[in-house]
């Protein structure tokens, strides 16, 4: 598990055993940290608009991007950790690492941005309230029911057959084969304070939530 402080560094623990494992040096306000499906690659985005990806078993920083976009607050590898979504206030931008290339871009005013274990399926919040799952080969859109609040987070789960949305009140699980609209799990353990991000577990199995009060649950 990776975890941004606000002194510009990332905490690396290991969830088996939960021992501290490393300490990555970036510098800045960090705003987002992802790993890639495989565990190989830790991206990082920060407030200074630029984008860079650590090797987990050297801790090498192997690449980097600038100009991510205003306010870039989600971040999402694809599985061959070759590209890279990121989410911002001009919306989602699909960009190539090798080449720096921007490859694709839609939305406004988005907060969050996953990636389905294919690669075939990005889904994304934004701070209207609003989900959108989108078929990369399609570019088919489906737009979930209005959250009427912002939404701060979202994550696909390893099957992509569950949904986990994290946005002001709390988070939601839903299921996108039985109803989209009708959350079968409401996690509200944050209290007052707001969510900052929800994600599964590679497996599945664990949903794990951070709020303002700088606490970690799962």
């Amino acid at each position: 598990m990776a975890v941004s402080n606000v002194d510009g560094t990332i905490s690396i623990w290991n969830t088996n055993t939960w021992a501290w494992e490393a300490e990555l040096i970036f510098g800045e306000n960090i705003y987002e940290v992802e790993f890639s499906r495989d565990g190989t690659r830790l991206a990082v985005i920060s407030q200074d608009q630029r984008l860079r990806v650590w090797d987990t078993h050297t801790w090498e920083a192997k690449t980097g991007l600038s100009n991510i976009g205003s306010w870039p607050r989600g971040l999402a590898l694809f599985p061959d950790a070759s590209r890279t979504a990121a989410a911002s206030l001009q919306g989602i931008e699909i960009r190539d690492l090798r080449t720096a290339s921007r490859l694709f871009g839609l939305g406004i005013l988005t907060t969050s941005v996953a990636i389905t274990k294919t690669g075939n399926q990005l889904m994304y919040g934004d701070l209207a309230g609003l989900v959108t799952i989108i078929d990369l080969e399609t570019h088919e859109q489906v737009l979930l029911p209005d959250f009427a609040q912002p939404v701060w987070s979202v994550d696909w789960s390893p099957d992509a057959r569950f949904i986990l949305v994290g946005h002001t009140s709390g988070t939601e699980i839903r299921n996108l084969g039985v109803d989209p609209a009708a959350p079968v799990f409401v996690i509200n353990t944050h209290g007052n304070s707001q969510l900052n991000d929800a994600r599964f577990s590679s497996d599945g199995n664990l949903a794990v939530t951070l709020g303002e009060d700088s606490i970690i649950r799962i």
